[in-house]
Formats: structure tokens, sequence, C-alpha cells
């Protein structure tokens, strides 16, 4: 596994869980790989900007589909970010030879 996120040049030092197995890992892996495509890096961020869009609607018409935009957009890379901040967490126990879930 830290082959695999190395070969993406996975950022293991940032800012500062539980093993959930190897088929969400996996999954997560492909995003990351996504993310890296979209975007350059792998630095998926841990806060996401709330969308602002103007339009004339109502306001009530308007926030709902606000909403509904963020929540959308952005739910599957709070997601990652939480994976990649257990990644990071579990490299930095497996370096302090305690339990991690990562292998090599």
């Amino acid at each position: 596994r830290i082959r695999l996120l190395d070969s993406l040049n996975f950022t293991w030092r940032a800012k500062r869980g539980p093993k959930r197995g190897n088929k969400v890992w996996n999954i997560r892996f492909q995003e990351l790989k996504e993310f890296k495509r979209t975007h350059g890096h792998v630095k998926v961020p841990q806060k996401f900007p709330q969308v602002r869009l103007f339009f004339p609607l109502s306001s009530r018409t308007h926030l709902t589909f606000v909403n509904l935009f963020n929540m959308f957009v952005f739910s599957k890379n709070q997601k990652l970010a939480v994976w990649v901040k257990q990644q990071r967490t579990n490299l930095r126990l497996m370096e302090e030879n305690k339990s991690s879930a990562l292998t090599i």
C-alpha cells in the first residue's frame, strides 16, 4: 500500500483510524488516483468551501439548490480527505513501531 501511494507522489507529512478492510481501501485509492488526475496533486483538502450561486430564484429555492449542490459536490472528497488523513496516521504509527493497517 505504501508503494502504491508513493507511486502517486503521496504527501505523507501533512498538518495534523480504524482498519476498514481492503474493499474500502481500494475504493479510496482509486478515488485518490482520480483526484490526482483531475487536480495534479494528492493534497486532498480537509475543509471544502461552500459554493455561493447567485441567480434570480426565490431565496428558499436558491438556498435548497445551493445546499444540494454543496452536498453532492463535496461529500465524496470529504470521505477521501478522511481516508488520506488515516493513511498518514497509519504511517506515523508504523514508524513508531505501533500497530498500523499499512503494509509495504
